[in-house]
């Protein structure tokens, strides 16, 4: 999966790259999102598979955290790049990075068990709905990813236009807020495996809720840009408790279909984001106000998604010796 994936989106960079109409672009683009997404898949798969149980925490925090990076150092390296080539040669260096990192990562990926069966797969899926930690962490994924797409939606637009910070100061503010994400992840990865799903993400549950209380606050008592950031950090930074973990969780129920999982997942959450900004974009855009709003209302869907855990869901166990 990985190396036909792959292949598709170096082949539709180089078509990006030497596309000659604005729709030959627009098909190549679509091209690289087929193949980037099924990437994103095979690694929180892989992992799933490689380590034991009492590890995937730990890892699939460290790929969170490695996700959340990446955004926040692409516009930069962007911007870097243009300075110097044509926008063409964008997509051709991203070519280029993608083909090295598959080759390098099919290179130490480990070998992988027998493909499973379509009737396995099916039959996996109506276990996978049936189990309420899937279906659970399903609602946290796509709330704090609707939540995500309309913080990037929505905040050049507050951020620049309505507060007047520039576009580095957009650039650098926006960093810090995905690097709090990512520092959190990183830092605290391995919790679940000691405390368990329903505990590791109550800790960030807390300061997620107040952090929305207080953007919508300061959104609609004061036009004060630091204090917004601040709460924004404080949202995105204890969601590095919650979105990790969930991700984790829900590839416990069946092992044996944990890309199954995590497509499913993947699929559910993108196509909830989309209509979570669509809906932003009809009702809410505009003002600080409604952008403060509509994340703290999926900060609400993800608390109640966190609350639908069963309580009494144990730790990762450790591997058997």
């Amino acid at each position: 999966m990985l190396a036909i994936s792959g292949a598709l989106f170096v082949a539709a960079s180089i078509a990006c790259a030497y596309s000659g109409s604005l729709a030959a672009l627009t098909a190549a683009r679509a091209a690289q999102g087929f193949g980037s997404v099924a990437g994103i898949i095979t690694a929180r798969a892989t992992i799933r598979d490689a380590y034991p149980p009492a590890q995937v925490s730990r890892y699939i925090s460290l790929l969170s955290a490695t996700m959340a990076v990446a955004p926040a150092m692409s516009p930069v390296l962007g911007a870097v790049l243009l300075a110097f080539v044509d926008w063409r040669l964008t997509f051709l260096a991203a070519a280029l990075l993608a083909a090295t990192t598959i080759i390098l990562a099919l290179v130490v990926m480990p070998a992988r068990k027998q493909a499973t069966s379509g009737a396995d797969i099916r039959n996996g899926l109506r276990d996978l709905l049936a189990s309420q930690t899937y279906r659970s962490c399903l609602a946290i994924s796509a709330a704090t990813s609707g939540a995500f797409m309309i913080m990037m939606a929505g905040s050049p637009f507050v951020l620049m236009d309505i507060y007047g910070l520039s576009e580095l100061a957009y650039a650098i503010s926006i960093a810090m807020v995905l690097l709090s994400f990512a520092l959190v992840a990183a830092a605290f990865g391995g919790l679940m495996a000691r405390l368990g799903t329903r505990r590791t993400m109550a800790i960030g549950v807390v300061p997620m809720l107040a952090g929305a209380t207080g953007m919508v606050l300061v959104s609609v008592l004061t036009p004060n840009v630091v204090m917004l950031l601040l709460m924004l950090i404080l949202t995105v930074g204890a969601m590095g408790f919650i979105v990790p973990t969930s991700t984790a969780a829900m590839l416990e129920p069946l092992p044996a279909l944990a890309g199954t999982a995590a497509s499913l997942a993947l699929l559910i959450a993108t196509l909830f984001g989309a209509f979570a900004v669509t809906a932003y974009g009809l009702l809410a855009a505009g003002s600080p106000a409604g952008f403060a709003i509509s994340i703290a209302v999926l900060c609400v869907a993800a608390a109640f998604g966190w609350s639908r855990l069963p309580r009494h869901a144990p730790a990762q166990r450790a591997a058997t010796p």
